[in-house]
């Protein structure tokens, strides 16, 4: 079982205490990473795209960037873009939101 630093989920009446969320109810995954970026590239961002969800966001921090992964399919996500330092990012889910990378590496 893979474990996800962080997930925006839709939003719910009862916050999910009825039942766990799913991968359908999930908005946005985020995977923080120094040591185990090659890992969570290869093995959990995949296993994302193949449970349907969204969006998956790597921030690497030994590398300084944020990966951004959308369109998720079988074979894994469709769309990749890397924002580095200088440079901002908003998720699909929040488009108004838009977070610099600046402000989130430091």
């Amino acid at each position: 079982m893979l474990s996800i630093d962080l997930l925006v989920l839709h939003p719910r009446e009862d916050d999910y205490a009825a039942e766990h969320p799913g991968p359908q109810d999930a908005l946005l995954s985020i995977e923080v990473a120094d040591a185990t970026a090659d890992y969570d590239r290869e093995a959990k961002i995949p296993a994302y795209a193949r449970a349907g969800i969204a969006e998956a966001w790597l921030l690497d921090l030994s590398a300084d960037c944020l990966e951004a992964y959308r369109e998720p399919s079988p074979a894994g996500y469709r769309l990749l873009r890397k924002a580095l330092p200088g440079e901002t990012v908003s998720p699909l889910a929040c488009p108004d939101v838009i977070l610099a990378l600046d402000d989130i590496i430091r």
